[in-house]
């Protein structure tokens, strides 16, 4: 694992110009102070001190190769930072000249002494009582969440971490309130949003763009993406050829690729590898590993990853992408032969000592190792091992991305926190009120807060003042899923009703260390949940999700369950779990074999179906299994086709 603050400044450039974003990071961490306070000798004021500190940096990032003296980068990074700002009191001079920006700034409060601020709104050319107003009335136009933050920030001197601890909220939220609070107050006194006539200022903000393009991600309706993807597209296009501009449209490209009619080709893959490597996007480069290997299959598919996708990938400095391939390397060698295992497991542990904490893949390894294990000690215990991003955007809390893999059967609504965020992925939003409701992109979801103040006892103990939210689909998942909230806790229970077979998740442990909001997030914090509901079997199950990382914006959980000691019933689920997770089996020198026995389940199945969807289910099933005994290698004259996954 990397320790970056070991580093001198000049590693650190060197380790950013091959792609490490979290060298820039330590670099900014390390010169923030010193940036900020050049900037502040100039504009007077501490925001604006923070937007030309911003600028800085971006520009720093930008033309980090034109530095030839590396060790400098602090006072050169303050150099700039003291050009921006000189640009800022520049732009801002005449926009409002009756009223000071400093009105709208953080002043020193560290004594608890308002007077300064209160100099501020009596020291302009206007009267005391008209700035006064004018200030209040500007405030009333802000939303209520925004303007308490901002007069417990200004008016209040209360730090970001007080407020934070206050409100329940992470940091991170607390600072976009506060940032979104100025934004609306400068447009309120007429002091516009500074333009972007610099070449570096044009970057960023197409930058930006790219960014909010990204945020399609969490929207289950694409209608409408393409218009954005174009104006995106052209803006990024347009900008001079550049290492950033690569790494952008790399972006913009595979963004397209993925929800665009016709765009899902090898050229436009070509284009996008071509771009990728250009401007060493490692995220991009991900997917374009996965598109490769994927047109290979079995020890093919092993062998030109372990001998050439790998070795590429650590030539050239694709950290992010090397931690992916050395994870799924690991998961095909198992899947291809359980027998090795062992092998697998040394992949995964390269992968923590590739990638760190904040990355997805490297909680995804944590998960993959324990189930490894657990798989190796009970053969026939069905398992999952994933990691999960949830990310606040604004305020909303998002449940982000869930890599992983899984082994035999998995029951319905294994994945709490992902059934949770069926609405355009929202897993939490702190402005919904009791009675309030979102409605899906496509319009086929419907999320609301159902009730607040709500006690729910679970294995756990019993948790008072939770909030619930329901979501009313029609998906695999089912048509109804109910969740409640505890905050300071996390989720607490889930209920499940999948079209008449009702599913249910109890809190069974946790451990809280730290964190605030409906889900605190903390290294260290986990939340183990206990399956039961349907009477298709009774067995022993272990669900855990455990914080590995979480930075006030994004936090990394890895998260696994086990399925042991399956006793079926004779119903409709009992028998179609059993045909599941019995039609292959494993003999004592790790061999598997085709089981016979299982289509009989199904057909048992068939005749107790007590609906038509449960009916229709079970004959595709029967018939895909049918199939899959067509190709079992030890009959006479039947060649194995293909791999055996039901």
């Amino acid at each position: 694992m990397k320790n970056y603050k070991e580093h001198r400044d000049s590693i650190l450039v060197d380790m950013t110009l091959l792609g490490d974003e979290r060298a820039f990071e330590e670099l900014v961490k390390r010169h923030e102070k010193s940036v900020k306070g050049t900037a502040y000798k100039t504009t007077g004021n501490t925001f604006s001190a923070e937007d030309a500190a911003q600028d800085a940096f971006v520009s720093a990032w930008l033309n980090l190769d034109s530095l030839s003296e590396r060790d400098k980068f602090g006072s050169w990074v303050c150099s700039i930072a003291k050009n921006h700002a000189r640009n800022l009191v520049r732009k801002y001079k005449n926009a409002a000249a009756d009223i000071s920006l400093t009105l709208l700034e953080e002043v020193d409060l560290t004594g608890s002494d308002e007077s300064g601020l209160l100099e501020l709104l009596s020291s302009a050319s206007i009267g005391e009582a008209e700035r006064d107003s004018r200030l209040h009335e500007a405030l009333d136009t802000l939303s209520g969440k925004i303007r308490e933050t901002i007069n417990l920030h200004y008016f209040e001197g209360l730090s970001i971490a007080e407020i934070a601890q206050r409100l329940s909220l992470p940091a991170g939220t607390v600072k976009w309130r506060l940032s979104e609070g100025r934004r609306q107050l400068r447009k309120e006194y007429g002091i516009m949003e500074k333009d972007y006539t610099e070449h570096e200022d044009i970057v960023a903000r197409v930058m930006r763009q790219v960014e909010e393009l990204k945020l399609w991600a969490i929207k289950g309706n694409k209608e409408g993406f393409e218009k954005d993807y174009e104006a995106v597209l052209k803006n990024v296009t347009a900008l001079a050829d550049s290492k950033e501009k690569s790494h952008a449209l790399a972006d913009v490209l595979l963004r397209g690729y993925w929800w665009l009619p016709g765009k899902k080709n090898d050229e436009i893959l070509a284009e996008i590898k071509e771009n990728a490597i250009k401007g060493h996007n490692d995220d991009v480069m991900q997917s374009i590993v996965y598109a490769e290997y994927e047109k290979k299959k079995g020890e093919e598919r092993i062998a030109f990853m372990r001998d050439e996708q790998i070795p590429w990938l650590e030539e050239n400095g694709f950290t992010k992408t090397l931690g992916y391939a050395l994870f799924w390397l690991g998961y095909y060698i198992s899947d291809i032969d359980k027998k090795r295992i062992p092998e697998a497991i040394e992949y995964m542990k390269r992968v923590l000592d590739t990638l760190t904490p904040e990355d997805v893949y490297y909680a995804n390894a944590l998960s993959a190792i324990k189930s490894f294990n657990e798989y190796t000690k009970t053969p026939s215990i069905s398992m999952r091992a994933a990691a999960e991003m949830h990310k606040y955007i604004g305020e909303k809390l998002y449940f982000w991305t869930q890599p992983g893999f899984g082994v035999g059967y998995r029951p319905i609504g294994e994945a709490v926190f992902y059934c949770a965020s069926q609405c355009d992925n929202i897993l939490f939003d702190p402005n919904l009120k009791e009675g309030d409701s979102i409605i899906s992109s496509g319009g086929k979801t419907k999320l609301t807060c159902a009730a607040v103040g709500v006690s729910v006892t679970t294995p756990a103990g019993t948790f008072d003042n939770c909030t619930v939210y329901t979501l009313d689909l029609d998906n695999w998942i089912g048509n109804k899923i109910v969740t409640a909230y505890c905050e300071g806790i996390g989720i607490v229970s889930q209920k499940i009703d999948n079209h008449g077979t009702k599913i249910e998740w109890y809190l069974s442990d946790y451990h809280i260390e730290g964190g605030d909001g409906f889900i605190p997030y903390a290294p260290g914090n986990y939340w183990c949940y206990d399956y039961s509901g349907h009477l298709a079997c009774s067995p022993t199950t272990e669900s855990k999700y455990a914080v590995t990382s979480f930075d006030g914006t994004s936090a990394v959980l890895s998260s696994y369950y086990f399925i042991r000691n399956m006793n079926y019933t004779d119903t409709w689920l009992g028998n179609m779990m059993n045909a599941a997770n019995s039609y292959v089996y494993i003999d004592n020198k790790g061999n598997e074999h085709l089981k016979e026995g299982a289509t009989k389940m199904i057909e048992r199945a068939i005749e107790l179906a007590s609906t038509k969807r449960e009916k229709l289910h079970a004959e595709i099933s029967l018939d895909v299994m049918n199939r899959i005994f067509s190709t079992d290698s030890e009959k006479p004259d039947t060649p194995e086709v293909g791999i055996w996954n039901f």
